[in-house]
């Protein structure tokens, strides 16, 4: 009897770690790198805590992904065109969702399309955008890099398509991870199969109840409000101008039950609220830009209705397929292009 147990427990042992190992392959050659901590090695050079920052130089040349990260630690090509009356610079800021995680080429990427539209439409001028999003960034962080960068650069406006991570570490000031597990030793660890049952199963997730009660407040919008507001003070003396966007997400503004959860996915863990009260803080977030937008007479690019629940425009509930990217892109071109005519 012993003897089948521990039998059955070896198979059950070899099985996982050759699931696990076959799974590490699979992203190995998924994205051309195999992932150490959560994320492809290679990609970034900080340490776990610390601002977030793409390695310079960095490439993942996989069957799925070509990714390659500039000499300013940007996604896609450098700048190149020097400064003159005809060309027009443009800074896109934001996480992983101006990054464009699901893009599977620099060339498909929300941003490198916008380049594209605006190019077509002014082909008098040279049209230049930079893919400042770095996954996990937040407006503090884009400032400092826009602040770093201007004065070699020198953009001449600035999208503004920042949210969900500032959204979450505002959150999390008023409830720290109430009701939430202790992470178990697989997500401490670096398991290739863990990460893929996690990706495919988090819209099953039980939701604790406790998180019910978790709803975006009048201190939340201030915080953000705050955040917003020093980041446009900060280009102030930079004469960089803003163009302020709304966030895209997948849940459409009247999902409950099923249809929330499903839509809502991992933003669930995100902002530590049900589905329904992530959605909620979205929109009050989404708001808070458009009333920003309306107070200082600046240009707003409203992606959040441009881009529809559609399963097809969506890799998750934040991040966008190429479908989801260009229209993205042309609701932003759409907004700047009649400026840039000017």
């Amino acid at each position: 009897m012993l003897k089948k147990a521990l039998l059955s427990l070896f198979l059950t042992v070899f099985t996982l770690l050759t699931l696990n190992g076959l799974t590490a392959l699979g992203e190995r050659l998924a994205y051309g790198a195999f992932w150490v901590d959560g994320r492809p090695d290679g990609l970034y050079h900080h340490q776990s805590g610390e601002r977030p920052q793409l390695r310079p130089g960095a490439e993942l040349n996989g069957w799925l992904y070509q990714i390659s990260i500039n000499s300013l630690g940007f996604r896609g090509p450098p700048p190149t065109a020097p400064a003159s009356d005809n060309r027009i610079r443009i800074w896109c800021i934001g996480g992983s969702t101006t990054f464009d995680i699901y893009a599977p080429t620099d060339a498909l990427t929300w941003p490198a399309q916008l380049q594209g539209k605006l190019q077509a439409a002014h082909p008098d001028k040279t049209i230049e955008v930079i893919n400042a999003g770095i996954p996990g960034e937040i407006y503090s962080g884009s400032l400092t890099d826009i602040q770093r960068f201007a004065q070699d650069i020198k953009p001449d406006w600035v999208v503004m398509y920042h949210g969900p991570n500032d959204l979450r570490e505002v959150l999390s000031l008023n409830h720290q991870a109430v009701g939430a597990a202790p992470p178990s030793i697989l997500e401490k660890g670096d398991f290739a199969l863990f990460r893929l049952l996690k990706r495919n199963l988090q819209q099953k997730r039980i939701v604790p109840a406790s998180w019910s009660d978790h709803h975006f407040s009048r201190n939340h919008r201030d915080e953000l409000e705050r955040r917003i507001h020093n980041f446009l003070r900060g280009i102030q003396p930079l004469k960089i101008r803003p163009i302020l966007v709304t966030h895209a997400f997948r849940a459409g503004p009247d999902d409950t039950g099923t249809l929330a959860q499903q839509n809502v996915g991992e933003a669930v863990l995100l902002f530590q609220q049900s589905p329904e009260n992530s959605i909620e803080s979205l929109d009050g977030y989404n708001q808070l830009v458009k009333d920003t937008a309306e107070r200082f007479r600046i240009p707003l690019a409203d992606v959040r209705s441009a881009v529809p629940s559609d399963p097809r425009l969506w890799g998750d509930a934040t991040h966008f397929k190429a479908p989801g990217s260009e229209l993205a892109a042309h609701k932003i071109a759409e907004t700047l292009s009649p400026i840039l005519s000017k």
